[in-house]
């Protein structure tokens, strides 16, 4: 009794426990969540432009409207791939909207009115509006189109998801008509002068003949040059600017991948197995099927040529009212119903062929060796060792065998040959066509029947019960590492895992090598993870992922790590190219002389018409620096050792062609303000983005 007192003291505090116990419960994993209240603000911004934090909130609203768009305008659910581009697509449109609208603003630039109805149905319309009203007879744009739609937008029959998404495309018109106007005072503010426009000519024009010795780098064993520590970090402080990283990741990770299992087939085969009388004994296939399949409406009348090949390899001659099956069929199982026979208007049949192909044009070779394997053939040789041994087309390994086939299909001398014989046996002659020569053997007689099939198809897939036994395996893989260390371990331990990897994931990935939706490794790479510890069990589709971080790098100057193997060989080609300039400037002579001092790995070479513009040089390759190198040397003479991309050289200018000035160079500013156009857009884009310092944090949530 005293105990029960005490029980009905505290019936309110346990009450008041099992309250809350329930609300964290129903509400917990959202309290949890990245953009939850009780996480902090932090933890509910997507990222910062400009200074400004974008709200999750506010992110999520935008890209469902963004979905919601493209499932209107294209009739179906976006793909996880489409998904990504989607969000991408409206991270840019907060970028523009943080860092060109301000600048607009700066300028007082502005879309009057009488430009944006200009835009929508006057002159000059907008790219957009002429894609989507055209004329389905002209295939033009029209007009009379566009403004039919805003004379029908109010009306009741309108829709109003259409209405709305007419609006906010509307609405993003003035935007995009300032980001031009921006566009173009920056493209129109570009200056070309004369010195400049000379320069663009005599870059094309100016030329010059050389001879060169050239000595490779790798004329230099690479094991014979050690490379220490000391000047990997010597070479990357020199040059650290060429050397940046962004933030990434790198993991180790295991795979457990979930197939279905022997009791998963079974249990397929026993549920479509019962559904069989009940097929057989149904009056209407087509609704049957479509309740009962995998795959609906999978009901037609075929010929024998199209009789899908499991069921022709069960029976050779279906019959009417029968049901075949179940039949295992590239992963799924089937039952086949034939439910009616009928007759064609063409006909099919069987054979097998031998092809002879003609080489290089020589066909009597071809046919006479045709003609051998004939009389073989017809002196009792099997038809299809003879084709696995002499044939040159992919059904020699299936004995010539080319299945059935409906009369025009083939090329019109086999058709002929085939359909024509009459009976079924060997043809007796060879039988020539564009392909070569063939060998022909009728398998089965022509027939015009169909038949009318229906299929039930039962997709083999893993069941909860095997997926859970392979996230169990998953799990008791994981449950005991607690390190880097452990992880390496335990895969030797068990062969049956592979150990793959992942170098420098990037917040923005959403996939890791060959698995896709990876996502949330991702988030747990750069939020959760320190180096060296073990992730959870991931679960992506039918694969259950176990990580570990093994590097996280952050974004700004690279280590020697980052860049070990690149370093590795910038500097054992500086001590390479030492070794050879030292050797070849103690030599004198020509060109040949001194390749011939130097031994064999010194090449002699011409190389003519070398303009300062192209970059080329016939024999060296592609090298800017060098070939300013030639332009900088005096006819006749040799120049000193030069250390370029692939080497050392020396080079001797043969002659040298200035081009001769001309009065008019306005063809030379046309092209460099060409260039300098194209480049415009980007360079205004990445300017603004990184004079806003943009911090992306989209990895968190999405």
């Amino acid at each position: 009794m005293a105990l029960l007192g005490k029980i009905r003291e505290k019936s309110g505090l346990a009450v008041t426990i099992i309250a809350v116990g329930l609300l964290l419960f129903i509400v917990g994993s959202d309290l949890m969540q990245t953009n939850s209240f009780l996480m902090g603000k932090s933890n509910t911004v997507v990222g910062t432009i400009a200074g400004k934090d974008i709200d999750y909130k506010i992110y999520q609203e935008k890209l469902e409207e963004a979905k919601s768009n493209y499932a209107n305008q294209t009739g179906k659910v976006p793909t996880e791939y489409e998904l990504q581009n989607i969000n991408e697509q409206v991270w840019n449109q907060f970028i523009f909207e943080k860092t060109y609208l301000p600048e607009f603003d700066k300028l007082g630039m502005t879309v009057t009115e009488e430009e944006h109805v200009d835009m929508v149905q006057g002159k000059n319309i907008h790219p957009s509006i002429k894609q989507v009203f055209v004329n389905q007879e002209t295939k033009q744009f029209d007009k009379s189109l566009v403004i039919n739609y805003l004379n029908n937008l109010n009306s009741p029959q309108m829709d109003k998801n259409q209405k709305r998404m007419w609006v906010n495309f509307e609405n993003s018109l003035d935007p995009d008509r300032l980001r031009l106007k921006y566009e173009n005072l920056m493209k129109q503010s570009v200056y070309v002068t004369k010195e400049e426009q000379a320069r663009q000519y005599h870059l094309s024009s100016d030329k010059a003949s050389i001879k060169f010795v050239n000595v490779p780098f790798t004329t230099i064993i690479d094991s014979t040059i050690k490379v220490e520590d000391s000047q990997l970090k010597e070479y990357l402080s020199k040059n650290a600017d060429k050397y940046k990283v962004e933030e990434s990741a790198s993991i180790d990770y295991v795979t457990f991948t979930v197939q279905p299992s022997l009791a998963d087939n079974l249990y397929y085969n026993e549920e479509i197995a019962a559904l069989k009388n009940e097929f057989k004994n149904t009056k209407d296939d087509t609704a049957f099927v479509n309740v009962n399949s995998d795959n609906r409406n999978d009901i037609s009348f075929v010929n024998l040529a199209n009789l899908p090949a499991k069921l022709t390899q069960t029976v050779s001659s279906p019959a009417k009212d029968s049901v075949y099956g179940p039949i295992e069929d590239m992963g799924s199982i089937k039952l086949f119903k034939v439910f009616d026979i009928k007759q064609d208007t063409v006909f099919s049949t069987k054979a097998s062929h031998i092809l002879f192909k003609v080489e290089n044009g020589n066909k009597a070779s071809a046919l006479k060796k045709c003609d051998s394997v004939l009389t073989l053939i017809q002196k009792g040789a099997s038809f299809e060792m003879m084709a696995a041994k002499f044939g040159t087309d992919g059904t020699a390994q299936q004995g010539g065998d080319l299945g059935w086939f409906s009369e025009g299909r083939m090329v019109k001398q086999f058709n002929d040959a085939v359909f024509n014989s009459g009976k079924v046996g060997l043809l007796p002659k060879p039988v020539e066509t564009d392909f070569g020569y063939h060998i022909i053997k009728v398998t089965a007689p022509k027939t015009k029947t169909l038949y009318g099939i229906a299929i039930i198809t039962r997709n083999i897939v893993p069941r909860d019960e095997t997926k859970d036994s392979v996230y169990n395996l998953a799990g008791n893989f994981q449950s005991n590492l607690k390190s880097r260390e452990d992880f390496e371990k335990a895969i030797e331990a068990n062969k049956s895992l592979m150990k793959m990897s992942a170098e420098k994931i990037s917040k923005s990935s959403k996939t890791i090598n060959n698995l896709q939706n990876a996502g949330e490794i991702v988030r747990w790479s750069f939020s959760e993870a320190e180096v060296d510890k073990v992730s959870p069990v991931f679960q992506l589709d039918n694969t259950f992922v176990v990580a570990v971080l093994k590097k996280k790098t952050e974004k700004g100057n690279g280590s020697v790590d980052d860049f070990k193997e690149e370093l590795t060989t910038k500097v054992r080609n500086e001590i390479k190219a030492k070794t050879i300039s030292e050797k070849l400037a103690s030599f004198n002579g020509s060109p040949e002389d001194i390749a011939k001092k130097y031994g064999p790995d010194a090449v002699v070479g011409n190389a003519n018409d070398v303009t300062p513009g192209s970059g080329f040089i016939s024999g060296l390759g592609y090298d800017p620096y060098l070939v300013g190198k030639i332009f900088g040397i005096k006819a006749g003479q040799l120049s000193k050792p030069i250390i370029y991309e692939g080497g050392v050289a020396l080079l001797k200018v043969e002659n040298a062609v200035p081009a001769t000035e001309i009065a008019d160079y306005t063809q030379f500013k046309t092209q460099i303000l060409q260039n300098q156009s194209g480049r415009t857009e980007f360079s205004i884009r990445e300017s603004l983005k990184e004079a806003s310092d943009v911090t992306d944090n989209r990895y968190k949530f999405f």
